[in-house]
């Protein structure tokens, strides 16, 4: 039995994520990616840099998980509207997908903090979390508009927005 309860607890901590993360929406940005039901389909392979595709829940069509060095390090969620009818329109009236993103926005809110309103024509909102944080560098929220079909929530790491910069860098030194 001793042997047992142990094995358990050793699973428990092998699979538990030994570096500092931060969750969102059930994902743990900053550890390991693990698509243990095999839910998710590589759809690009950059170097250290791998893109994955699933199906999502009710709010979102799709989820994209961003892995650098094996770890998740951003995550990308799109809910395409423009298949509802007018984008706008469809977003206002349909009271169940309005409200669920109005809770996540919420949650988001409560989260991080404040959002500021980059663009309120595209529907474009950044959080940036204070500087204690020492995982997420921006969550970007776009909502629908006459302009823009898309409901799109982006997560990004701070190791993934310094790999980007050094790709920028690099490019822009050749």
């Amino acid at each position: 039995m001793k042997i047992l309860i142990g094995f358990i607890l050793f699973l428990s901590v092998s699979f538990a994520c030994d570096q500092p993360y931060e969750e969102f929406e059930g994902y743990k940005i900053g550890c390991n990616f693990e698509d243990k039901n095999n839910e998710f389909q590589l759809v690009e392979l950059r170097g250290k840099l791998s893109l994955y595709q699933k199906n999502a829940d009710e709010i979102f069509d799709s989820v994209n998980v961003i892995v650098l060095n094996g770890n998740i390090e951003g995550l990308v969620f799109v809910k395409n509207t423009e298949s509802l009818g007018s984008s706008v329109d469809t977003f206002s009236e349909d009271r169940s997908l309005a409200k669920k993103a109005a809770l996540l926005i919420r949650k988001i809110n409560e989260r991080f903090g404040e959002n500021i309103q980059i663009n309120p024509n595209r529907g474009t909102m950044i959080w940036t979390p204070d500087p204690n944080n020492k995982i997420i560098s921006m969550i970007n929220v776009t909502a629908p508009t006459i302009k823009n079909d898309n409901f799109d929530v982006v997560v990004y790491s701070i190791k993934l927005s310094n790999y980007f910069n050094q790709i920028k860098a690099l490019n822009s030194n050749d």
